[in-house]
């Protein structure tokens, strides 16, 4: 079966990304993880994700600046923010030119169901990866980890 896309996460909290890179591959996308800018753009040259999930908050620069250069490079590239920042006026201004916007902390089912759905325009109905809930993920900024509760699912 053909990979539902490539979605490179960009995240420098190593919980986080593994919880999201975990759930990706769950879902069949191939993953590929950056903790700074400057990984994410070596990554994103050699691989060419059909995706990238982006935090904002970078040790070595900001996730919006990074949007910016990925989509000169590729216009074709879906960009979702997954970030603590939630004023207004942040979210409209990486939905200007980004594809989706998710605030921590946020649900994993629908981080996959927003990447997939960001998807749909780029990538073939009959590769996507149907909603299958995985797991439950929460974050939490007092105690700073992250809890996962996996979920069986039963096929029909």
């Amino acid at each position: 079966m053909t990979a539902p896309g490539t979605v490179l996460v960009v995240e420098d909290e190593p919980s986080i990304a593994d919880v999201l890179a975990i759930a990706l591959r769950y879902h069949r996308f191939e993953v590929m993880v950056a903790g700074s800018v400057r990984e994410a753009l070596a990554l994103a040259e050699r691989t060419r994700p059909d995706c990238a999930l982006l935090d904002v908050m970078l040790p070595d620069g900001d996730g919006r600046a990074l949007g910016h250069e990925l989509r000169a490079r590729r216009p074709d590239l879906a960009l979702v923010f997954l970030t603590a920042r939630d004023a207004p006026a942040e979210i409209v201004g990486a939905l200007g030119f980004g594809d989706d916007y998710i605030t921590k902390p946020f649900d994993i089912d629908v981080v996959v169901a927003r990447i997939t759905a960001v998807l749909r325009r780029t990538r073939p109905a009959d590769v996507l990866p149907s909603a299958r809930p995985c797991a439950t993920a929460t974050w939490s900024w007092t105690r700073r980890r992250t809890r996962c509760t996996a979920r069986a699912t039963r096929s029909s």
